[in-house]
């Protein structure tokens, strides 16, 4: 039953992708005489007199999908859809772009006196139809890479400083058993506080329980004891307040 629905989902969207990829040419088509429905250049003159609609089009969705990113209380499908509107926003600017950076080229070309220069740069914007939609997909690609890139590197930066600050010891010593974990034996405790190779020793237990939280609801959360060594307070980083009287009062028994 799912491998059915699938299959209709997938030819749904296949169909109705087609009819809208093909309902624009087939109106442009209708509105002219099939002779300068053939002509290219008359699709030439009309995609070079869009830019600006299509780029103030585009202007505005980009505007709409930053704007939704500053929503309060957003979810990850408003994000989805900001992030689209913001894509695609960028991608309808990309035709004018394209026009006023060749211009911009092409002029300079004039005036350095190289005219294949002026010939090779002119003939970008006379198929703008075709470059334009190139140059968007080539956008696309180059932002998606950079995108992933940062997105992977600042993932690897966050870890490397997470793991940093968190495993402070040298050495960490657990004990497991078939569904769960058991207390090491006091007598380990005792020897290892004893050992002249060992600066210091923190200890920590950890249980699951099932709590009301702030909002009434019962829900399982992890409690967790800890008699920290003089290190492990770097472990920890306090996001509001005075750091010194927290841990003070943590050190007294709060």
């Amino acid at each position: 039953m799912l491998f059915r629905s699938t299959l209709a989902k997938a030819w749904l969207l296949a169909m109705v992708g087609t009819l809208i990829a093909a309902a624009v040419p087939a109106l442009e088509s209708a509105r002219v005489t099939p002779s300068a429905a053939l002509r290219r250049s008359v699709l030439e003159q009309r995609g070079r007199a869009s830019a600006p609609r299509v780029a103030l089009a585009g202007g505005l969705v980009a505007i709409l999908g930053v704007g939704m990113l500053s929503l309060p209380g957003s979810h990850l499908e408003v994000g989805f859809v900001a992030l689209f509107a913001s894509v695609l926003g960028a991608i309808l600017m990309v035709p004018l772009a394209l026009v006023g950076f060749i211009e911009i080229v092409a002029r300079l070309g004039e005036r350095v006196g190289r005219p294949l220069l002026v010939f090779a740069v002119r003939g970008v914007t006379a198929n703008l139809t075709r470059t334009a939609v190139a140059v968007a997909a080539l956008t696309v690609a180059l932002s998606t890479t950079f995108g992933v890139g940062m997105m992977v590197e600042s993932f690897r930066t966050s870890v490397d400083g997470w793991l940093r600050m968190t495993l402070r010891s040298d050495a960490y010593l657990s004990m497991r058993q078939f569904g769960g974990r058991v207390d090491l034996p006091p007598e380990l405790i005792e020897y290892l506080d004893a050992m002249p190779e060992l600066e210091a020793v923190s200890l920590g237990r950890g249980v699951s329980i099932r709590a009301r939280n702030a909002s009434g609801q019962v829900r399982r959360q992890s409690l967790v004891a800890l008699r920290m060594a003089p290190a492990s307070y770097k472990g920890f980083e306090i996001l509001s307040g005075e750091a010194q009287r927290a841990w003070r009062a943590f050190d007294s028994g709060s």
